[in-house]
Formats: C-alpha cells, sequence, structure tokens
C-alpha cells in the first residue's frame, strides 16, 4: 500500500496488520549516505518509518488525512531543522 502523504513523498507498506510487514520511503538521502549530516537525516527518517510500521501493525489507520497531515508537518520540521 502506498501512503502519499504530499506530492514530493511517500511512504510504501508492504505485508498486512499483526503481522510481519516492511515500510520503505523516497525521504532518506541514499546518493551522499557517507555523510555525517546524511546520516543524522536517514536516522530520523529510519525512526519516522519504524513508528509509521509500528501504527500500521497495530491497526492504526495511516491513510487518514489528520495522521498524514501529522506527518507532513513532522517531515517538515525535519526538513527545517536540517536547514
Amino acid at each position: 500500500m502506498r501512503i502519499v502523504i504530499t506530492r514530493d513523498f511517500y511512504f510504501e507498506l508492504v505485508g498486512g496488520r499483526g503481522g510481519s510487514a516492511r515500510i520503505s520511503s523516497n525521504l532518506k538521502n541514499e546518493e551522499e549516505a557517507e555523510d555525517a549530516d546524511t546520516r543524522v537525516w536517514n536516522a530520523g527518517i529510519d525512526a519516522l518509518e519504524s513508528l509509521v510500521l509500528a501504527h500500521f501493525c497495530s491497526g492504526v489507520d495511516v491513510t487518514a488525512e489528520p495522521y498524514r497531515a501529522g506527518i507532513e508537518t513532522t517531515v517538515e520540521a525535519m526538513i527545517n531543522n536540517a536547514s
């Protein structure tokens, strides 16, 4: 299931609720993975992906507009803090 947060970024969830599932997104910077700032950014995205995955697996509707808006605000704050 693809959860589009904005036209620029999304999360991809594979698997079912209550079972094994995995998540990915287009938010990580894989091109500069050795850079210290990039490692910190990617670690933050890992944490956010883990939170969304845990919510999904426990039955939270991660496709609901208020949930998506909260994730969007979180990513925007991360971008602003990284600048």
